[in-house]
């Protein structure tokens, strides 16, 4: 999915910058615009929540987690360059294996340890 996505910023929207300026949208289409956007973000929360209950993503928040990652393919048009030396392919890869990677189970405890010390320093 998240390939799917990098491609449809980088080989259909040709890197435009069309998802960071949707205000500019009148009004019936921005409705319309964050409608569709709405029913993306649900499904793919829905795909996170499915992957955290099957234990092949670790419990997160699938909020945030969904916002990490559309976060990151919507900034594609801001340093996307069609001459640059990566293809559209590439970035999607990377962008995919990245993103996954921090979807699954890494070290816990060491996770932890950086949110207690965190905590610690707050108080």
């Amino acid at each position: 999915m998240i390939v799917s996505f990098v491609h449809l910023f980088i080989d259909v929207l040709h890197g435009t910058g069309w998802t960071l300026e949707v205000e500019a949208l009148s009004p019936p289409l921005l409705k319309k615009i964050i409608a569709k956007r709405d029913r993306i973000d649900n499904g793919f929360r829905r795909i996170l929540n499915n992957g955290m209950r099957s234990g092949v993503f670790a419990e997160r928040d699938a909020k945030l987690a969904s916002f990490v990652i559309f976060g990151a393919i919507n900034w594609i048009p801001r340093w996307y360059d069609p001459d640059g030396r990566a293809t559209s392919h590439e970035i999607a890869r990377v962008f995919a294996d990245c993103l996954v990677a921090g979807l699954q189970h890494g070290d816990q405890r060491a996770l932890a340890a950086v949110s207690a010390g965190r905590t610690r320093r707050r108080a």
